[in-house]
């Protein structure tokens, strides 16, 4: 844990001047005779806090780790069993499993569970952390308590900070990125967020911006929290609306030539096996020649459009997690990335090629969208299911016959019954 990138995330967070690795109180002790201005402290308990305290130091926070210490995911706060339960917000799962272990996790919580054992850790800080000052004016909280997440260990691992009232409403995020390739990511949500509030459409479906800034050596992004719950496994005529709004804010025609190099570009800077090597340039040959004349519709698209990054409340969609937002790519490419993720990882929905079927993108379009999207998981280093499973599309694609916008043999087209109670079929 000691090296944890959780313990990176909060360094950059709550070290006062530089950001740099906040020491642990059991490698100082040899040393007390001049303690470092913040430090943390693992187990917690009310003891040390009194401790410490008495050795100057005036902020000092409780947290509860999950599951482990020696596999920190979530970060509770301790000292206010409210704030501590709305923290569990951070994990919404999908499953009815899960769902009930959160519940009861829940529960447990909130009433004060006792029984974290040595899953806990005290942070101690001789000054008022700038984090701590910084949300007070931007969220008007007197006492914020906060909340951590730590995302998908990777190249791109963000710290997402949960920041909550004393009465445990949940009153925004903060993202902090904790690697210097997801830096890149965020600042690019902080300026499509900003781009976003612009229009009057999408206020209601996006967090409003709250603060974006450059934080000791990565950067800093907090916006407001979304309403209700994760967002439906399968795409709705209410997904379709959003993302035709969102098409409709920037449109521009793109000349088919110039995205196919884009995407050929994009794809040479991977690695791949032999195999989907050559069904690349296949694809490539095959979309350069189908849009020799051609443009293609493109402006604002989410990137990584899927029930993950959505919630719904009442009738309403809220889209969030724009890092990967783009404003010049096909805007049929989120609902066929939707299609696609639903589909290879939960199982539910028709897949992207029910999108080509539908006649809602061109073929070139489907391909040069599974080309990218293996790209972007290869350079991410995705776990290979997620290339397996696009590499076995474009293969189908390449070896079928297309017919009135139709892949033979799949389904045939049926514009008239594709949505059945909402949902694409």
């Amino acid at each position: 844990m000691r090296e944890s990138r959780l313990h990176t995330g909060l360094a950059l967070l709550f070290d006062i001047r530089t950001g740099n690795r906040i020491p642990l109180f059991q490698d100082v002790l040899p040393n007390r005779g001049d303690l470092p201005d913040v430090l943390l402290c693992t187990p917690a308990s009310k003891q040390m806090a009194r401790a410490l305290g008495e050795q100057g130091y005036s902020y000092l926070r409780r947290y509860g780790i999950l599951p482990s210490g020696e596999s920190p995911r979530w970060m509770l706060p301790l000292d206010n069993s409210r704030q501590a339960a709305s923290g569990l917000e951070t994990f919404r799962p999908r499953s009815v499993r899960n769902s009930a272990i959160k519940a009861l996790t829940k529960t447990f919580v909130r009433a004060g569970w006792p029984g974290w054992s040595g899953n806990t850790m005290l942070l101690a800080s001789k000054e008022i952390p700038d984090i701590y000052v910084l949300t007070r004016e931007v969220t008007g909280l007197s006492e914020p308590g906060y909340s951590f997440c730590l995302g998908t260990p990777g190249s791109y691992t963000k710290l997402s900070v949960q920041i909550t009232g004393s009465r445990g409403e949940i009153s925004g995020y903060i993202k902090i990125p904790v690697t210097d390739k997801a830096i890149s990511r965020v600042a690019n949500e902080a300026r499509f967020l900003e781009r976003l509030g612009e229009y009057a459409g999408m206020r209601r479906h996006v967090p409003r911006l709250l603060h974006a800034s450059k934080w000791k050596q990565s950067f800093l992004l907090m916006q407001t929290n979304v309403p209700g719950t994760i967002g439906p496994g399968q795409l709705t005529r209410t997904h379709e609306k959003f993302l035709a709004e969102l098409g409709q804010m920037r449109l521009v025609r793109r000349s088919g030539q110039n995205l196919v190099h884009h995407v050929g570009e994009y794809f040479s800077s991977a690695s791949f096996s032999t195999t989907m090597r050559e069904l690349g340039r296949e694809a490539l040959r095959e979309a350069s020649l189908d849009l020799a004349s051609e443009e293609i519709a493109c402006g604002f698209v989410h990137g990584d459009f899927t029930p993950w990054n959505t919630t719904m409340c009442g009738d309403s969609l809220y889209v969030y997690d724009w890092e990967m937002a783009a404003d010049d790519l096909p805007s049929a490419w989120d609902a066929l990335h939707f299609l696609a993720q639903t589909d290879s990882l939960i199982h539910e929905g028709p897949g992207p090629v029910r999108w080509l079927e539908l006649g809602h993108c061109s073929r070139a379009v489907y391909l040069l969208y599974l080309l990218f999207s293996a790209t972007k998981l290869s350079l991410e280093h995705s776990p290979s299911n997620g290339i397996a499973y696009r590499t076995e599309l474009l293969r189908h694609a390449l070896n079928s016959r297309v017919l009135s916008g139709s892949l033979v043999p799949r389904l045939s087209m049926r514009s008239a019954t594709a949505w059945k109670d909402d949902v694409i079929v």
